[in-house]
């Protein structure tokens, strides 16, 4: 009886572990199958003044939620500057990609926002980074006495 329960408990715990390797196999083969083209990316609508005034830049990772036709249905924060969030969200949203291919509910995409600041007033602006990258450099604010 107890060898028979050892066998059983075996064979669930086999057929557990190959029902996950599969799908996440899937997983991982939808997404190569099916690549998220960016089809209209983004930029922030400009670097926030406070977070300017404060020299605050760095990496804002965002990661998008992508639904079957190419919307981006949800954000998340990965990591970035608190003061630089807001902008990063904001803009990620509006981002679209191709339908998917194949039958795929939802893709996943992380976002990179780029913040820094320029020495020279001319070095600013908004550069796209494909194929998920976004660099925003602001002119340091100058300050008149």
């Amino acid at each position: 009886m107890n060898r028979m329960i050892f066998r059983f408990s075996l064979l669930l715990i086999a057929t557990l572990i190959l029902t996950a390797s599969d799908v996440l196999a899937q997983t991982a083969s939808n997404h190569l199958i099916n690549p998220a083209v960016v089809v209209k990316a983004v930029a922030p609508k400009g670097y926030p003044d406070i977070a300017r005034v404060m020299k605050a830049d760095g990496k804002v990772v965002v990661k998008v939620t992508i639904n079957s036709t190419g919307k981006v249905i949800s954000t998340k924060i990965i990591s970035g500057h608190l003061l630089l969030y807001a902008p990063s969200v904001e803009a990620a949203k509006q981002w679209l990609f191709s339908a998917a291919e194949k039958k795929i509910e939802e893709r996943f995409i992380e976002l990179e926002f780029i913040y820094t600041h320029a020495t020279k007033k001319d070095d600013a602006g908004v550069f796209f980074m494909p194929p998920y990258r976004v660099e925003i450099i602001a002119a340091t604010p100058e300050i008149q006495y």
